[in-house]
């Protein structure tokens, strides 16, 4: 059965041509139609074109799953992605599935970019931050660690480059029908996790372009 399924989704996966197909192809079957950053991507990827180059902190190999999104992107559109988490069996299970312009790193993300030279980081279009889970009953370290994570690019980051920041929901969101407890909690906290970016994002040159459960800036 698991046989089959996997040639199926080999099959399907093979006939997609666009963006929106590869998105709804991967909420389908690898996490839900209705998962609350669906939106988010479809106007990312909308924005994205050929052979570009991504930059994950915190790897999804569950959830989300948004290093397979990533990779199956590379695998469709060109390009190279890298994902880094300090969490050895992320890294490990997704190197033994990732394709062959996709790696996994094991390190601390603010560690990782930081080594990096500014080269590596002018050539970076799409950069999502999610790595250090955020605690709302002790928020200020994952806020931080994002804080550190975004001065490390946003001085060589190049124009037009995207950074995504998950889990910074704004409160509107309340409006909404969420069932989800915990996200309903964190939106009520009135934290995420990239709020100390929020308020400096355009002293380095940044403007926002989307924001519900995550927000968008873009280089300018």
């Amino acid at each position: 059965m698991k046989f089959i399924k996997k040639s199926i989704r080999k099959y399907l996966f093979n006939k997609i041509r666009t963006k929106i197909e590869l998105l709804n192809f991967h909420f389908k079957y690898y996490s839900s139609p209705e998962h609350i950053n669906y939106e988010m991507f479809k106007f990312v990827f909308n924005m994205m074109g050929q052979n570009i180059n991504i930059l994950e902190t915190g790897s999804s190999a569950w959830g989300c799953k948004s290093s397979h999104l990533f990779d199956n992107y590379i695998k469709k559109f060109g390009g190279n992605f890298t994902t880094v988490d300090i969490r050895p069996e992320a890294v490990n299970s997704l190197n033994n599935i990732l394709s062959h312009n996709s790696k996994a790193v094991q390190s601390d993300s603010v560690a990782y970019i930081q080594k990096l030279n500014k080269n590596d980081i002018r050539n970076l279009d799409l950069v999502y931050l999610d790595s250090y889970d955020l605690d709302i009953d002790n928020p200020v370290p994952a806020m931080e660690h994002c804080l550190n994570e975004f001065l490390s690019l946003s001085q060589d980051i190049k124009k037009n480059a995207l950074i995504i920041i998950d889990d910074t929901p704004k409160k509107e969101l309340l409006k909404n029908k969420i069932i989800d407890t915990e996200i309903r909690n964190l939106i009520s906290s009135g934290y995420g996790k990239g709020n100390l970016v929020l308020e400096v994002f355009q002293d380095h040159g940044f403007e926002m372009i989307y924001h519900e459960y995550s927000v968008v800036l873009r280089k300018i």
